[in-house]
């Protein structure tokens, strides 16, 4: 049985499920997900239950694990919570930072139905990672970033907190996102729309 020592997930389930039935998503569809940031396995265990049962279904963990070397580790728990669990044939595992992960993820033309970013919390990390997401997500895939409104009243101005990246992001792709209402104010979560917008001269082949 998988154990968690936090479940900063679980208040988000009942949105995602939600979400993802309004997005037509079939779990017994063949579908790729990448994680930015697994940490004990908790959101991970969910989307495998929920969102990936197809066995053909993939799901990209990426994480440092920094603290893998030691006996009680977040590292030991994700993996006793999800690399034992039924699933573990569909799960991937990159010991990494998100940056060069995204970069070489793009850079190989591969692309997946959903990213889920809740790795750094610094607002120049958090850019990189939603802008690569983009890249990789398939027109019509969801891209969900957490801890939207951490750091509460400093959000708006504080480097250290993804506020500032989601604003920034949503606003310049903004041609190219829908953005769901009656979403959980901590998360935010976005639909990819289109690679180019429509008034681009690339999405008419000039």
């Amino acid at each position: 049985m998988a154990e968690f020592t936090h479940d900063w997930f679980g208040r988000y389930a009942a949105y995602w499920q939600e979400l993802f039935a309004s997005r037509g998503w079939h779990p017994d569809t063949p579908r790729t997900a990448i994680e930015i940031g697994s940490y004990e396995g908790r959101s991970a265990l969910w989307m495998l239950e929920n969102l990936l049962q197809h066995p053909q279904s993939r799901l990209h963990c990426v994480d440092t694990f920094h603290d893998r070397d030691q006996a009680d580790s977040y590292w030991r728990r994700f993996e006793a919570n999800v690399l034992r669990s039924p699933h573990a044939e569909k799960v991937s595992v990159a010991v990494s930072a998100s940056l060069p992960f995204l970069t070489r993820f793009v850079a190989a033309g591969k692309r997946v139905d959903f990213v889920y970013v809740d790795g750094s919390h610094r607002a120049a990390e958090v850019l990189e990672d939603l802008v690569l997401a983009f890249h990789a997500t398939r027109p019509g895939g969801v891209i969900i970033c957490d801890d939207y409104l951490k750091g509460g009243r400093a959000a708006d101005s504080t480097l250290g907190t993804p506020k500032l990246a989601v604003d920034a992001f949503t606003t310049i792709y903004r041609d190219r996102l829908d953005i769901p209402w009656g979403q959980p104010l901590y998360q935010l979560a976005m639909i990819k729309t289109a690679d180019r917008a429509a008034d681009d001269p690339g999405a008419r082949g000039l």
